[in-house]
């Protein structure tokens, strides 16, 4: 809501301004006519005065929004802190969870497994079967982990791998624009949260960049 007050505010200095600039316009062709008693000279330069106000009220009224706006992303980024910080907490929990859960259940699981063995046996099934399907229920839990695992390292390489990439065209970004680019701190941030810095600086420096880029091609033009 601030920010739209603020967007809001610097539309309606923009109106005024578009105003007083027809305004003038207009008073500088009456001013022209002989009937017109009045100083022109100081009605322009009233004009040029309320201009110069509304112009540095806009600058203030920017200047505001670029410091709520930094404040914002400072807040942002303390959360995202603090929910990945509670999110360690909660794995951590889920894992102690997890070994209580297998510890607990070890007698169980053993007696369903005798008793698989016994069904297995009544059905007519050969030892090496059902030694077989034993072997499989006992590393189903390691397989599955094992795959999770391999799921999980999938993710963080490909994560891994987007971070490098952006790291390495911000930084070509800020070398042609003479710009020095300071790499954001990585100290217990997660990959998600270093690749959201980096985008928020990307947004940040595009603009510029691509005004640069239409430049250099109308200079080249020119040539």
């Amino acid at each position: 809501s601030t920010l739209r007050s603020f967007e809001n505010e610097i539309m309606m200095q923009n109106e005024k301004i578009d105003a007083l600039t027809k305004s003038l316009e207009r008073r500088k062709k009456l001013m022209s006519s002989e009937d017109n008693e009045s100083d022109p000279f100081e009605f322009i330069h009233n004009l040029e005065e309320e201009v110069s106000l509304a112009n540095k009220k806009i600058e203030a009224g920017l200047a505001e929004k670029a410091t709520v706006l930094t404040e914002l992303e400072k807040t942002r980024d303390a959360l995202s802190m603090e929910k990945e910080q509670h999110s360690k907490v909660e794995e951590q929990l889920a894992l102690l969870r997890s070994q209580l859960k297998l510890t607990e259940s070890t007698d169980e699981t053993a007696q369903m497994l005798r008793q698989l063995q016994e069904v297995l046996a009544s059905i007519g099934m050969s030892k090496e079967e059902r030694d077989s399907v034993r072997e499989k229920l006992e590393h189903c839990v390691e397989d599955a982990c094992a795959q999770m695992l391999a799921d999980a390292k999938s993710q963080r390489d490909q994560k891994g791998q987007q971070v490098d990439s952006l790291r390495e065209r911000l930084a070509r970004m800020h070398d042609a624009l003479g710009i020095v680019f300071q790499l954001p701190a990585t100290v217990g941030t997660s990959l998600s949260n270093e690749l959201v810095t980096l985008e928020s600086k990307l947004r940040k420096i595009q603009p510029l960049f691509d005004v640069a880029v239409e430049r250099r091609a109308r200079l080249l033009n020119d040539v």
